[in-house]
């Protein structure tokens, strides 16, 4: 099981103060909601691919 790093605390941390679940910010943005959760978790490095995508729209990674 990956341990979660302070950049993905701060992503759920968000979700809690926005009053908004991941399905609906995720579904808007045309990803989706398994995916999030799993970036979100930090199950994934994020180097490319959607979940890259997910990370740099959260704020976990920085943009290229």
């Amino acid at each position: 099981m990956a341990t979660t790093s302070e950049p993905h605390e701060r992503a759920r941390q968000w979700f809690r103060e926005q009053g908004l679940s991941v399905t609906e910010w995720s579904m808007a943005r045309g990803f989706t909601p398994a995916l999030v959760h799993v970036v979100l978790k930090g199950e994934r490095k994020c180097l490319r691919g959607q979940s890259f995508k997910i990370a740099v729209a959260l704020g976990i990674r920085p943009p290229p």
